[in-house]
Order: C-alpha cells, then sequence, then structure tokens
C-alpha cells in the first residue's frame, strides 16, 4: 500500500463499482483519494483533477457518488457529505492554481 503525500482523513468505507464490493479503508489526501480494500483486491486511486461529478444519494443511508475518467464509484462511509465536503475544497484549491 502507498499513499503518496500526506493523509488529510482516513474512514472505514464500501465500495461498489460496477461488478465489484469490497469493504476497507477510503482514504484522502491532498492529490487524490484511495480505496484500499481488506482482502484480496487492487486497491482503487483516483486524482482529484479526474472528479467529474461527485453527489451523496439515499435518503437514510447517505452516500458519496463520485465519476471520474469515466467510471463511476459508490461509497457507503460515516459523515459522506463532510468527506465529499473536503474533496470539494481540495478540487477548488487544484482548479484555481
Amino acid at each position: 500500500m502507498a499513499i503518496d503525500g500526506k493523509v488529510l482523513l482516513r474512514r472505514k468505507a464500501n465500495l461498489r463499482s460496477g461488478k465489484t464490493r469490497a469493504i476497507g479503508t477510503f482514504f484522502v489526501t491532498s492529490a487524490k483519494l484511495s480505496f484500499q480494500p481488506l482482502a484480496g483486491k487492487r486497491s482503487i486511486d483516483i486524482p482529484i483533477s479526474k472528479i467529474t461529478d461527485m453527489s451523496i444519494v439515499g435518503k437514510i443511508y447517505k452516500k458519496m457518488s463520485i465519476t471520474a475518467e469515466g467510471k463511476h464509484y459508490l461509497f457507503y462511509m460515516k459523515e459522506a457529505a463532510d468527506v465529499m465536503s473536503l474533496i470539494n475544497t481540495l478540487k477548488n484549491r487544484i482548479l484555481n492554481r
């Protein structure tokens, strides 16, 4: 597991992406999002600059939906809205450089 840069946030999360279902840890650094599954699957890295769409979905259990580089990811985690707010702040910093 190689997380580049300082880890700003770390959360337990579940991932759904296409046929992939995994339990693991979600990381936010200043440049990317990373999901490290607990067992057997490859880690997923999403550069913040490549995110094209983000939203919170679900009425009772809030989930963070992310689209980047033509792929769609759905993350189940606590305080998903706060995590999305952090990612939006980082994305705005990258875009305004």
